[in-house]
């Protein structure tokens, strides 16, 4: 009896372990390059930054930001009162959110196959490896948070805390309205229910109410399409849900933010192992009656995640998304995992070799590392604005060098947007600077304005603008032009 407990403790540290070393791995990775990938501030992240300060101050919100809700700007407050208000500190939030989805895939595979040892240690392996949740748990936006709800959500409920799903879900709802699909999940119990309401009543009023079924025009109300007929939004509807399906594995988004435009959420090797997966889960549905309830229970977690996805039936080019699909994540890899091991097993039972089927196995996890490594560090920078050179950093590590000779010196920032996709914004130069340095803005239209203040002014002056931008009043002023590549630096003595 003592050496099956022995067995068995041992068996524990290993697997804790092993476990253990792929959470490091998800975390090196994510953390790796941090600052440089993606490099510059663009508009929806300089806004959670603007509302996590505001939180700071105690200007306490609950509405929603387009069709991000208040929850993220409040972790990322959180870790803004601690590390500093910057760029790179709400990318950590994501990065921190990112771990903890890692390390729930990890509770839930054990959860639902503890039989299965090597889909335990796949299916947060795979996670840790994705190019998509790589690249949402560096993008500073509240999309990693929903897929964290969403396996809170399915682990208290397989556990059969009711109550606790019920908060969750109720939460989840101010996270991002692409949670909103998880609604259905408060009628499994009624204790999953009352906690569920007073969220929902909440949400109901202050948002899907007036925003979505009476307008036309605001930013969620115009997806789902009032003036289209009802047979038109029957088909766009299900034209979203084969859009979304196929790209798990044919055509991704084609959204450069996050994405490499038109890539697919899995790669080649890995979209094989979900076909197979798909296969052998609805098998398994079919003739497991112990795996039939779960099973449902996932697959329609699956599928109501996407639901705001599906609902954007006035926008067809916004399908897929995979920003709006990302709670789905667990149930895809899930799969992958499914497909590997029945794989695996087919594979060992051929070569009758120990050895040469891990080998095998191992030579398929390091080309599935390897493929979403290159395309995210590699390839995915290059499609970025100007390939993933921060104009708005650049120019703001000047102005702090500049400022720590001379701290007197009056800083201009004349124009904005003459990059692609219109950096360097204002908000990105202000966020940089973490409101330490006041900054005077000008718009090209007011160089009369420009012109004013650099009369009246007798310090020092430094001009950043583009360097196609002329300045009509400079030929009155001892001026030094410093020229870049994409903008120059004026000094006005």
């Amino acid at each position: 009896m003592r050496g099956l407990d022995k067995k068995l403790l041992d068996f524990i540290k290993k697997e804790k372990m092993v476990f253990f070393l792929i959470l490091l791995f998800s975390f090196l990775i994510r953390i790796f390059k941090l600052n440089e990938i993606p490099a510059e501030l663009w508009g929806d992240v300089n806004e959670h930054i603007i509302y996590a300060k505001n939180i700071l101050k105690s200007n306490f919100y609950w509405g929603f930001f387009g069709g991000d809700g208040p929850l993220f700007d409040y972790l990322v407050a959180l870790f803004f009162l601690f590390f500093g208000k910057n760029f790179l500190i709400i990318k950590i939030s994501t990065v921190f959110v990112g771990i903890l989805v890692i390390y729930f895939a990890y509770l839930i595979a054990k959860k639902i196959n503890n039989n299965n040892k090597l889909t335990i240690y796949l299916v947060p392996f795979l996670m840790s490896t994705s190019f998509w949740l790589i690249s949402f748990s560096r993008q500073a936006k509240p999309y990693i948070l929903v897929l964290l709800f969403v396996e809170l959500f399915i682990y208290s409920y397989l556990n059969k805390r009711f109550f606790l799903s019920g908060l969750i879900l109720g939460l989840g709802l101010f996270v991002q309205s692409s949670f909103w699909g998880m609604t259905i999940f408060s009628l499994l119990h009624w204790k999953i229910f009352l906690p569920f309401l007073p969220f929902f009543i909440l949400i109901f009023r202050n948002q899907i109410y007036p925003d979505i079924l009476l307008s036309e025009s605001s930013y969620l109300g115009e997806k789902i399409g009032h003036n289209l007929s009802f047979l038109d939004k029957t088909k766009n509807f299900f034209g979203n849900v084969f859009d979304n399906f196929q790209s798990i594995f044919l055509k991704g988004d084609i959204v450069f933010r996050h994405n490499i435009p038109g890539r697919p959420i899995l790669d080649i090797v890995s979209s094989i192992f979900f076909i197979i997966g798909l296969i052998f889960f609805f098998k398994e549905t079919l003739t497991n009656k112990k795996k039939l309830k779960i099973n449902l229970f996932l697959f329609l977690v699956f599928i109501c995640s996407q639901f705001s996805s599906f609902l954007d039936i006035a926008n067809s080019q916004n399908s897929p998304s995979f920003g709006r699909m990302i709670g789905a994540a667990f149930f895809i890899y899930y799969l992958c995992s499914l497909g590997m091991f029945y794989f695996y097993k087919k594979i060992s039972f051929v070569l009758k070799d120990s050895f040469f089927s891990k080998l095998f196995l191992f030579s398929l996890l390091f080309f599935i590392f390897f493929k979403n490594f290159y395309d995210y560090f590699y390839i995915y920078p290059e499609n970025l604005p100007n390939k993933n050179i921060p104009f708005g950093k650049i120019i703001t590590d000047d102005i702090k060098k500049e400022l720590n000779f001379d701290k007197n010196k009056n800083i201009i920032i004349y124009g904005c947007c003459w990059g692609e996709w219109g950096q360097p914004e204002p908000k990105s130069i202000s966020n940089y600077l973490e409101d330490k340095v006041i900054i005077n803005y000008f718009d090209f239209f007011d160089q009369d304005k420009l012109c004013n203040f650099i009369k009246n002014k007798r310090e020092t002056i430094l001009i950043y603008t583009s360097n196609k931008a002329t300045i009509y009043c400079l030929k009155d002023h001892n001026i030094n032009f410093l020229k870049n590549n994409f903008y120059q630096k004026i000094f006005i003595n």
